[in-house]
Parts: structure tokens; sequence; C-alpha cells
């Protein structure tokens, strides 16, 4: 019944093949069988403790028996005695002294026998002496309590026994169990290991694989993020030399411009050459050309906010020179001098000019200032220098502001006071772009 109650209802027949359900029913039933021994041996410690107290109380109620066996039967001798004493007493009283002593003597005797006698010796002399019946039933019924005492003790005994028995059995099983489960273990774990290991050995290499490729596309990264750096660094240089490019070609549509002016000037010209002359009267022998044709009037303002000698000699030497190079185009230059931004006529080309004394930016923003922008205005920047000290940067590529884009032409002009308007290759250009810019922003 134990080893059916550990086992349960159902048994798995060999180690090798378990499911997880049975490891899991063999570990439950190992824990079970573990805890029933551990009861058994309880049940069996408290029995032995049992079978211990029916002894010693057996013990001590066979002791009782025999000290009250003993004093009943030493009382009913002293009982005999005391009649039998009393009785010669009667019969005989002048040897009451010597019947006291003997009788003193025996009972000392009688007393050291009972005393020294055992078990046996009771029975025979209550044989010889028979009690009574109430002694008789007394006697038997501790017997038979005696005897149910020594066979509940047999009785515990051999339940003990058998108890012993199945902690041994249950032990042997629990034993076996354990053997049949490491037996499983170490037959399928065994595998099972090495395919993990397999396992993780294929996933470092893959982990191994994919951190060198995470190396490969980092260094990649950082070639192309040099590349790129490489090529945002030519992008800006393309771009500056696009910005002069661009420049470049403002510059040649203006060449252009002028070429054209001038080749229509000298088309014109040409084809005036190439008509005959025709006389007006041959009597007189004399011979006439056809009228040069009539000059085209252009007008244009002149505004310069510092009023000094310098400035109104530059202004003066200025406007002889643009009118003496336009009369060689046909043209009629006439100046207007504003004294303010407001008389300042926005339908007219304006020439600003600014004297550069301090910080190019900060003069020009005041000789700006109160003056209406736009294509049609010009800033003539004057120079007060020598030829070797001037700028070798023109600025219109200094003043490259949001302010400065809505201006038409930003001119640089050398000026001294012992020279005035000395030859060199600003004011030559200078005064080309000057010409082009009042031709082109002036309506017939």
């Amino acid at each position: 019944m134990i080893m059916a109650f550990l086992w349960g209802s159902s048994k798995p027949s060999k180690a090798e093949g378990i499911s997880l359900d049975e490891i899991k029913w063999l570990q439950i039933s190992l824990k079970q069988g573990l805890e029933n021994v551990g009861l058994l041996e309880c049940n069996s410690e408290a029995l032995k403790a049992a079978v211990e107290s029916q002894t010693y109380t057996a013990q001590k109620l066979q002791q009782e028996l025999r000290s009250c066996n003993l004093q009943k039967v030493l009382t009913d001798k002293e009982t005999q005695t005391e009649e039998s004493n009393n009785s010669e007493d009667i019969g005989c009283p002048g040897d009451t002294r010597q019947s006291d002593r003997g009788r003193q003597g025996s009972q000392q005797v009688t007393n050291e026998d009972y005393l020294a006698s055992d078990i046996h010796d009771e029975e025979t002399e209550s044989a010889v002496d028979p009690p009574s019946k109430q002694q008789e039933q007394h006697e038997s019924t501790d017997d038979i309590l005696v005897k149910l005492l020594l066979n509940n003790q047999n009785v515990l005994k051999n339940q003990a026994i058998v108890n012993e028995k199945g902690v041994q059995n249950n032990a042997r099983w629990l034993q076996k169990l354990q053997q049949d489960v490491d037996g499983w273990f170490s037959q399928n774990f065994e595998s099972s290991l090495n395919e993990q290991d397999k396992k993780y050995k294929a996933l470092e290499e893959e982990k191994n694989l994919l951190s060198r490729k995470c190396k490969g596309l980092e260094d990649e990264k950082n070639q192309l993020s040099k590349k790129c750096k490489r090529l945002d660094e030519e992008n800006n240089k393309l771009s500056e030399k696009c910005k002069e490019v661009e420049e470049g070609k403002k510059e040649l549509h203006i060449e252009i411009e002028k070429l054209k002016k001038l080749c229509d000037k000298l088309s014109a010209e040409n084809n005036y050459l190439k008509n005959p002359v025709k006389p007006t009267s041959y009597s007189s022998g004399s011979w006439f050309s056809y009228p040069p044709p009539p000059k085209k009037q252009v007008t244009t303002q002149v505004y310069c906010p510092r009023k000094s000698d310098l400035m109104t000699n530059v202004v003066s030497e200025l406007s002889n020179t643009l009118q003496l190079q336009m009369s060689s185009y046909h043209l009629d230059l006439v100046i207007q001098m504003c004294d303010t931004p407001f008389n300042i006529n926005r339908s007219l080309p304006v020439i600003v000019i600014c004297l550069n004394a301090s910080r190019l930016g900060t003069d020009v923003s005041n000789a700006l200032q109160g003056v209406p922008t736009g294509p049609n205005v010009a800033v003539l920047i004057l120079h007060h220098k020598d030829l070797h000290a001037l700028p070798t940067q023109s600025s219109d590529r200094v003043l490259t502001g949001s302010e400065y884009k809505n201006i038409g032409a930003i001119i640089d002009m050398a000026y001294l006071t012992n020279k005035g308007m000395y030859t060199c290759d600003m004011n030559n250009r200078a005064l080309e772009t000057l010409k082009d810019f009042i031709q082109t922003h002036t309506h017939p």
C-alpha cells in the first residue's frame, strides 16, 4: 500500500525518451516520496516512543503488583501469627514474656524471609495458605491487565518493525528513482547541452561576422563622410568660381553692349562715309557733303552729400570729362545737381558720389542715407590716393550685402588734389561704366 501510494496512478517504464510531463511527474513523485519517508520516520519514532512508554508502564505495573502481593502476604502472615499468639496467651498466662519474645523473634525471621524471597516463594506460600476470593479476583484482573499491556507492546513492536521495513523500501525506491532521473538527465541533457553548445558557437560566429560587417560599414561611413566633406569643400570652391564666372559674365555682357553700341556707331559712320558727295552747283565748282546728324540729349543727376572744395572740384572735373566723352558718341549730356535726397527725380539716373575716408561699408551707407535705391542709382566711390595705394579688389566684390543688391552700379574712381582724375585703369573703367550706365537708364 505504501509503495502504491508513492508511485501513484502510473509509472514510466524506462528513463530513455521521457517527455517533459513525465519529468515533472518524476520530480513531483520524488518530492512526495521524500515527504512520505519523513512522515514514516516520524511515525516510527512516535511508535518507538509509545513502545518504550508501554514497556515502562508494564514494568511499573509489575513492580506495583509485586509490592502489593508481598504486602498482602505479609499482612496475612502477621494476622495469623497474632491469632496463634493470642490463643497461646489465653492457654498459658504465666509464660507471657517467653511467648512475646518468641513472637518477636519469629516475626523478625518471617519479615526477613519474605523480604528476601522472590515471587515464586510468595506464590507457593499463597498456595499453602490460599487467600480469599476477593484477593484472587484482584490478582486475576492485574494479570489480565499485564497481559493486555504486553500484547499491546508486542503489537506496537510489530508495527514499528513494519514501518521500518516500509521506510527501508521507500528509501530503496527513492534511490532507484533518483538513479533513473540521474540516468535520464545524463543521457538526454548531455545531447541537449551539446546541441545548445553548437547553437551557441554558431550564434557566436554569426555575432563575430556581424561585428566585422558593422566595422566595415563604419569604416565605409567614415570614408564617405570624408568624401562628403571633400566634396563640400570642392562645392564651395566651385560656388566661388561660379560667382566669379557670373561676375565675369556680367562684365562680358557690359563689354558686349559696349561693343554693340560701338559697332552701331561705326556702322552709322561707315554708311555715312559710303554715301556719294553731291555737288550743289557745277558752275561754282564747289562740293558739299551731308550735314552731320543731330546730337541726342541725355540727362543725369549728380548727388554729393559732403560739401567741400575737394568734392566741388571732383564734380566739376567729372562733369566736363563725361560731357566730352558723351559728345564723341553724338550725345549731349545734361547734368542736374541735387542738393538733398528729396530733389532726386526717380525717373532719371543719379550718380551718388561717396568719399572713402574710413570704412567702405560705413561710407557708402552714409552716402546712400535718404536716397531711394534702385537700378538707376550708381555709387561712385572716390579714392583720394596715389596709383600705388589704390585697392586691388573692386568695391562691388567687397559690398556683397543684401542692401547693395538693388543698386545699379558700384564704381571706383581715383583722384588726387594736385593731379585731379589722373590716367589709370581704374579711371578708364569708371568712365566707360558711367557712360554705359547713363545710356542704359536714359529714355529718349
